[in-house]
Protein backbone atom coordinates (compact mmCIF):
# COMPACT_ATOMS: atom_id res chain seq x y z
CA UNK A 1 0.00 0.00 0.00
CA UNK A 2 1.29 3.48 -0.28
CA UNK A 3 2.38 5.67 2.67
CA UNK A 4 -0.29 8.63 3.14
CA UNK A 5 0.95 11.84 1.96
CA UNK A 6 1.84 12.91 5.75
CA UNK A 7 3.96 10.51 6.12
CA UNK A 8 6.80 11.79 3.20
CA UNK A 9 9.05 14.20 4.35
CA UNK A 10 8.64 18.01 2.87
CA UNK A 11 10.75 17.29 -0.44
CA UNK A 12 9.42 20.41 -1.66
CA UNK A 13 10.22 22.62 0.84
CA UNK A 14 14.05 21.59 0.93
CA UNK A 15 16.02 24.90 0.99
CA UNK A 16 19.62 25.58 0.42
CA UNK A 17 21.61 26.07 3.57
CA UNK A 18 23.13 29.15 2.55
CA UNK A 19 21.25 32.31 1.47
CA UNK A 20 21.42 32.42 -2.58
CA UNK A 21 22.84 36.21 -3.67
CA UNK A 22 23.54 35.61 -7.27
CA UNK A 23 21.65 33.55 -9.90
CA UNK A 24 23.65 31.92 -13.21
CA UNK A 25 22.54 29.57 -16.12
CA UNK A 26 25.21 27.32 -17.73
CA UNK A 27 24.39 27.11 -21.00
CA UNK A 28 25.32 23.33 -22.97
CA UNK A 29 28.93 23.51 -23.86
CA UNK A 30 29.33 23.32 -27.76
CA UNK A 31 31.41 20.11 -29.05
CA UNK A 32 34.09 21.87 -31.53
CA UNK A 33 35.24 18.35 -32.00
CA UNK A 34 34.28 15.54 -34.23
CA UNK A 35 30.60 15.06 -33.54
CA UNK A 36 31.67 11.63 -31.72
CA UNK A 37 32.88 13.85 -28.96
CA UNK A 38 29.73 15.61 -28.35
CA UNK A 39 29.34 13.26 -24.81
CA UNK A 40 32.55 14.96 -23.34
CA UNK A 41 30.82 18.45 -24.25
CA UNK A 42 27.89 17.41 -22.61
CA UNK A 43 29.76 16.03 -19.82
CA UNK A 44 31.41 18.92 -18.59
CA UNK A 45 28.30 21.22 -18.78
CA UNK A 46 26.11 18.32 -16.13
CA UNK A 47 29.86 18.48 -14.07
CA UNK A 48 30.25 22.54 -14.42
CA UNK A 49 26.61 22.53 -13.53
CA UNK A 50 26.86 20.17 -10.11
CA UNK A 51 30.09 21.70 -8.79
CA UNK A 52 28.14 25.96 -9.29
CA UNK A 53 25.11 24.23 -7.56
CA UNK A 54 27.06 23.36 -4.33
CA UNK A 55 28.47 26.78 -4.27
CA UNK A 56 27.77 29.31 -1.51
CA UNK A 57 25.84 32.31 -2.85
CA UNK A 58 25.00 30.62 -5.81
CA UNK A 59 22.02 29.73 -7.59
CA UNK A 60 22.32 27.70 -10.50
CA UNK A 61 19.65 26.72 -12.97
CA UNK A 62 19.33 23.05 -13.69
CA UNK A 63 20.51 22.22 -17.64
CA UNK A 64 16.80 21.39 -18.47
CA UNK A 65 14.97 24.75 -17.99
CA UNK A 66 17.80 26.10 -19.86
CA UNK A 67 17.48 24.35 -22.72
CA UNK A 68 14.09 24.45 -22.68
CA UNK A 69 14.05 27.98 -22.85
CA UNK A 70 16.72 28.42 -25.08
CA UNK A 71 14.89 26.53 -27.58
CA UNK A 72 11.86 28.24 -27.34
CA UNK A 73 13.30 32.09 -27.85
CA UNK A 74 15.04 30.47 -31.03
CA UNK A 75 18.20 31.99 -29.62
CA UNK A 76 21.67 30.97 -28.48
CA UNK A 77 22.48 34.58 -27.13
CA UNK A 78 23.59 34.11 -23.91
CA UNK A 79 22.27 37.88 -22.54
CA UNK A 80 18.69 36.83 -24.58
CA UNK A 81 18.66 33.60 -22.24
CA UNK A 82 19.98 34.94 -19.13
CA UNK A 83 17.09 37.74 -19.34
CA UNK A 84 14.36 35.20 -20.33
CA UNK A 85 15.53 33.22 -17.32
CA UNK A 86 15.90 35.82 -14.74
CA UNK A 87 19.04 35.06 -14.14
CA UNK A 88 22.61 37.45 -13.02
CA UNK A 89 24.94 35.76 -15.35
CA UNK A 90 24.93 33.52 -18.04
CA UNK A 91 28.06 30.58 -18.46
CA UNK A 92 28.70 29.71 -22.20
CA UNK A 93 31.67 27.77 -24.23
CA UNK A 94 33.34 25.30 -26.06
CA UNK A 95 35.28 21.77 -25.74
CA UNK A 96 37.53 20.50 -28.40
CA UNK A 97 39.40 17.12 -28.25
CA UNK A 98 42.65 17.22 -30.18
CA UNK A 99 45.94 15.44 -29.95
CA UNK A 100 44.87 13.60 -26.83
CA UNK A 101 44.01 17.38 -25.30
CA UNK A 102 40.89 18.99 -23.88
CA UNK A 103 40.50 22.64 -25.59
CA UNK A 104 37.98 24.30 -23.67
CA UNK A 105 37.03 27.91 -24.11
CA UNK A 106 34.95 29.84 -22.08
CA UNK A 107 33.30 33.03 -20.64
CA UNK A 108 30.65 34.56 -18.06
CA UNK A 109 28.34 37.43 -19.65
CA UNK A 110 26.59 40.34 -17.27
CA UNK A 111 22.69 39.94 -17.92
CA UNK A 112 22.17 43.64 -16.85
CA UNK A 113 24.64 44.77 -19.08
CA UNK A 114 25.87 41.96 -21.69
CA UNK A 115 29.37 42.98 -20.44
CA UNK A 116 31.84 40.05 -20.70
CA UNK A 117 32.70 39.24 -16.48
CA UNK A 118 35.26 36.75 -17.26
CA UNK A 119 36.97 34.43 -20.04
CA UNK A 120 39.79 32.08 -20.52
CA UNK A 121 40.79 29.09 -22.55
CA UNK A 122 42.58 26.23 -21.09
CA UNK A 123 44.42 23.41 -22.82
CA UNK A 124 44.87 20.11 -20.99
CA UNK A 125 45.48 16.61 -21.25
CA UNK A 126 42.70 14.41 -21.71
CA UNK A 127 42.50 12.77 -18.50
CA UNK A 128 42.33 15.84 -16.94
CA UNK A 129 38.83 16.41 -17.39
CA UNK A 130 37.48 16.93 -13.57
CA UNK A 131 40.23 19.25 -13.32
CA UNK A 132 39.49 21.55 -16.24
CA UNK A 133 35.87 21.67 -14.56
CA UNK A 134 37.15 22.82 -11.08
CA UNK A 135 39.05 25.34 -12.47
CA UNK A 136 36.11 26.79 -14.46
CA UNK A 137 34.10 26.64 -11.78
CA UNK A 138 36.34 28.10 -9.57
CA UNK A 139 37.16 31.15 -11.97
CA UNK A 140 33.04 31.15 -12.38
CA UNK A 141 32.73 31.78 -9.16
CA UNK A 142 34.93 34.04 -8.52
CA UNK A 143 34.20 36.16 -11.57
CA UNK A 144 30.47 36.02 -9.71
CA UNK A 145 32.34 37.39 -6.49
CA UNK A 146 31.79 33.88 -4.67
CA UNK A 147 34.07 31.36 -3.47
CA UNK A 148 34.10 27.75 -3.98
CA UNK A 149 34.78 25.60 -0.44
CA UNK A 150 34.86 22.07 -2.07
CA UNK A 151 39.04 21.31 -2.46
CA UNK A 152 40.17 20.27 -5.93
CA UNK A 153 39.66 16.95 -7.22
CA UNK A 154 42.25 14.30 -7.84
CA UNK A 155 43.63 14.09 -11.85
CA UNK A 156 41.76 10.69 -12.75
CA UNK A 157 43.84 7.42 -11.72
CA UNK A 158 42.83 5.83 -14.84
CA UNK A 159 42.03 8.37 -18.18
CA UNK A 160 40.18 5.48 -20.08
CA UNK A 161 38.16 4.30 -17.43
CA UNK A 162 37.05 8.23 -16.71
CA UNK A 163 36.59 8.23 -20.64
CA UNK A 164 34.14 5.29 -20.20
CA UNK A 165 32.32 6.68 -17.66
CA UNK A 166 31.55 10.10 -19.53
CA UNK A 167 30.32 8.12 -22.43
CA UNK A 168 27.67 5.35 -20.45
CA UNK A 169 26.41 8.39 -18.85
CA UNK A 170 25.75 10.32 -22.18
CA UNK A 171 23.50 6.95 -23.17
CA UNK A 172 21.91 6.68 -19.62
CA UNK A 173 20.94 10.12 -20.24
CA UNK A 174 19.18 9.75 -23.32
CA UNK A 175 16.64 7.41 -21.33
CA UNK A 176 15.85 5.08 -23.98
CA UNK A 177 16.26 0.75 -23.24
CA UNK A 178 18.78 0.27 -25.83
CA UNK A 179 20.88 3.52 -24.45
CA UNK A 180 20.65 2.19 -20.72
CA UNK A 181 21.59 -1.48 -22.52
CA UNK A 182 24.41 0.20 -24.02
CA UNK A 183 25.11 2.52 -20.62
CA UNK A 184 25.47 -0.44 -18.74
CA UNK A 185 27.84 -2.48 -20.87
CA UNK A 186 30.04 1.32 -20.74
CA UNK A 187 29.63 1.32 -16.93
CA UNK A 188 31.12 -2.30 -16.34
CA UNK A 189 34.14 -1.51 -18.65
CA UNK A 190 34.96 1.19 -16.75
CA UNK A 191 34.52 -0.78 -13.36
CA UNK A 192 36.81 -3.35 -15.13
CA UNK A 193 39.49 -0.96 -15.12
CA UNK A 194 38.48 1.09 -11.66
CA UNK A 195 36.26 -1.15 -9.33
CA UNK A 196 36.72 1.28 -6.48
CA UNK A 197 35.85 4.71 -7.81
CA UNK A 198 32.51 5.67 -5.88
CA UNK A 199 31.75 8.17 -9.10
CA UNK A 200 31.77 5.11 -11.68
CA UNK A 201 30.22 2.72 -8.95
CA UNK A 202 27.51 5.56 -8.42
CA UNK A 203 26.73 5.60 -12.17
CA UNK A 204 26.32 2.35 -12.34
CA UNK A 205 23.78 1.38 -9.65
CA UNK A 206 21.59 4.47 -11.63
CA UNK A 207 21.58 2.61 -14.75
CA UNK A 208 20.76 -0.59 -13.13
CA UNK A 209 17.82 0.89 -11.47
CA UNK A 210 16.63 2.08 -14.60
CA UNK A 211 16.90 -0.86 -16.34
CA UNK A 212 15.02 -2.56 -13.43
CA UNK A 213 12.00 -0.21 -13.74
CA UNK A 214 12.14 -1.41 -17.68
CA UNK A 215 12.07 -5.07 -17.23
CA UNK A 216 9.94 -6.41 -14.38
CA UNK A 217 10.98 -9.64 -15.32
CA UNK A 218 13.48 -10.04 -12.82
CA UNK A 219 15.29 -8.04 -9.70
CA UNK A 220 18.65 -8.51 -10.15
CA UNK A 221 19.19 -5.49 -11.65
CA UNK A 222 17.70 -3.78 -8.63
CA UNK A 223 19.70 -6.12 -6.64
CA UNK A 224 22.90 -5.10 -8.01
CA UNK A 225 21.46 -1.18 -8.00
CA UNK A 226 21.58 -1.56 -3.92
CA UNK A 227 24.79 -3.58 -3.83
CA UNK A 228 26.92 -0.80 -6.24
CA UNK A 229 24.97 2.07 -4.28
CA UNK A 230 26.35 0.48 -0.83
CA UNK A 231 29.58 0.28 -2.35
CA UNK A 232 29.71 3.73 -3.35
CA UNK A 233 28.75 5.29 -0.33
CA UNK A 234 30.94 2.61 1.66
CA UNK A 235 33.77 4.13 -0.21
CA UNK A 236 32.65 7.84 -0.04
CA UNK A 237 29.57 8.37 2.40
CA UNK A 238 29.65 12.04 0.63
CA UNK A 239 28.54 10.91 -2.78
CA UNK A 240 25.41 12.23 -3.63
CA UNK A 241 24.97 10.32 -7.04
CA UNK A 242 25.36 7.03 -4.87
CA UNK A 243 22.65 7.89 -2.67
CA UNK A 244 20.44 9.06 -5.28
CA UNK A 245 20.96 5.64 -7.31
CA UNK A 246 20.15 4.00 -3.13
CA UNK A 247 17.10 6.39 -3.36
CA UNK A 248 16.43 4.66 -7.10
CA UNK A 249 16.44 1.42 -5.47
CA UNK A 250 14.15 2.29 -2.06
CA UNK A 251 11.41 3.59 -4.32
CA UNK A 252 11.16 0.85 -6.85
CA UNK A 253 11.45 -1.40 -4.26
CA UNK A 254 8.19 -0.17 -2.78
CA UNK A 255 9.84 1.70 -0.08
CA UNK A 256 8.77 5.13 -0.85
CA UNK A 257 9.07 6.68 3.02
CA UNK A 258 12.95 5.53 2.64
CA UNK A 259 13.31 6.73 -0.63
CA UNK A 260 12.48 10.34 0.44
CA UNK A 261 14.73 10.29 3.79
CA UNK A 262 17.96 9.74 1.25
CA UNK A 263 16.28 12.53 -1.50
CA UNK A 264 15.74 14.98 0.83
CA UNK A 265 19.55 14.57 2.60
CA UNK A 266 20.88 15.10 -1.55
CA UNK A 267 18.62 18.33 -1.73
CA UNK A 268 19.93 19.68 1.76
CA UNK A 269 23.16 19.71 0.50
CA UNK A 270 22.94 19.75 -3.55
CA UNK A 271 19.02 21.98 -3.84
CA UNK A 272 19.55 21.95 -7.87
CA UNK A 273 20.59 17.92 -7.86
CA UNK A 274 18.32 17.39 -11.34
CA UNK A 275 18.43 13.45 -10.35
CA UNK A 276 17.05 14.17 -7.09
CA UNK A 277 14.77 16.44 -7.72
CA UNK A 278 13.18 14.09 -10.71
CA UNK A 279 12.91 11.71 -8.01
CA UNK A 280 10.94 13.60 -5.45
CA UNK A 281 8.52 14.35 -8.07
CA UNK A 282 8.03 10.81 -8.38
CA UNK A 283 7.94 10.20 -5.02
CA UNK A 284 5.59 13.34 -4.75
CA UNK A 285 3.20 11.50 -7.66
CA UNK A 286 3.33 8.70 -6.24
CA UNK A 287 1.73 9.95 -2.83
CA UNK A 288 -0.88 12.30 -4.46
CA UNK A 289 1.46 15.24 -4.31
Amino acid sequence: SQPRPSTIPALAAVRATAVATKTVAVLPFRNAGAPTDAYLADGLTDDLIDVLSMTPGLRVCGRGIVMSRAAASGSRDAREVGLDLGVNAVVEGSLRRADDRLRVTARVVSVEDGFQLWSKRIDREEGAFFEVNDELARAVAAALTCRIEQPPREPATDPIALDLYLRARHEYYKYWRESVILSLDLFEQALARAPDDPMILAGYAMALTRRSGQDDSTDAHGEGARRAAERALAINPESSSARVALAQERLWSGRPVEAAREVRTVLERQPTSADALELSARILVDCDR
